[in-house]
C-alpha cells in the first residue's frame, strides 16, 4: 500500500527487491489498485489512473511497430551470416519505413493528447526524434494541465538547450580543469 499526493500525474516504476523487471506506472491522486500475478504479467491491470490508461492505449499502438521491427531481426541474421547485402539493403529500407510510420504516429499522438501528461511524456521519451523547432511548436499547442507536468519542465528546459547550442548562438564560456 502506498500513500500521498502528487501535483500532476507522474510515471513511476516500481520494483521489488530480488526481481529484475519492474512496472511503469503513472501514479495520479485517486485510488489505484495493481493486479497480476507477477512483475512479468503481460496482463498487469492498473485501475484508478485515468492517465495510465491513456498510456496503455499508447503503448499498445506503439507494440504494433516495435513488433513490426523485431521481426525484421531473424532476416538480419540471415543476410548478416549469408554476406548478403542486397537482402541487408531490403531490410533496411523495411526498417526506415516502419520507423517512418512510427514517428508520424509519435507525432500525432503527441498532438492528439496535448491537453494531458501524456502528450508531454511522449515527446520527452522520444526526444532523440525532434529538433528545435518541433519541440517549441509542440510545447506551444500544450495545454495548461500540459503544461503543468514535470515533462513539460524538462522540454522547456530542452529548448533553452537546443537554442543556445544552435548554430549562430555563443558557445557557452568554460574552462578545462
Amino acid at each position: 500500500t502506498f500513500t500521498g499526493n502528487q501535483d500532476s500525474p507522474v510515471m513511476y516504476y516500481v520494483t521489488f527487491k530480488g526481481l529484475d523487471p519492474r512496472l511503469k506506472v503513472f501514479v495520479e491522486n485517486s485510488v489505484m489498485t495493481v493486479k497480476g500475478t507477477s512483475l512479468n504479467d503481460p496482463n498487469i491491470n492498473v485501475e484508478g489512473s485515468a492517465t495510465h490508461t491513456t498510456y496503455d492505449g499508447f503503448m499498445a499502438e506503439d507494440k504494433v511497430f516495435n513488433d513490426q521491427i523485431r521481426a525484421l531481426y531473424p532476416g538480419y541474421d540471415s543476410a548478416e551470416e549469408a554476406d548478403d547485402q542486397a537482402a541487408i539493403d531490403s531490410l533496411d529500407m523495411e526498417y526506415n519505413r516502419i520507423d517512418s510510420m512510427r514517428a508520424d504516429f509519435i507525432k500525432a499522438y503527441i498532438s492528439e493528447n496535448s491537453n494531458t501528461v501524456i502528450g508531454p511524456y511522449v515527446l520527452v521519451s522520444n526526444a532523440y526524434r525532434f529538433e528545435l523547432e518541433e519541440f517549441e511548436a509542440y510545447y506551444d499547442e500544450f495545454s495548461e494541465v500540459a503544461l503543468a507536468s514535470d515533462y513539460s519542465v524538462e522540454i522547456a528546459d530542452k529548448i533553452e538547450a537546443l537554442t543556445n547550442s544552435s548554430i549562430g548562438h555563443e558557445a557557452p564560456l568554460f574552462t578545462m580543469n
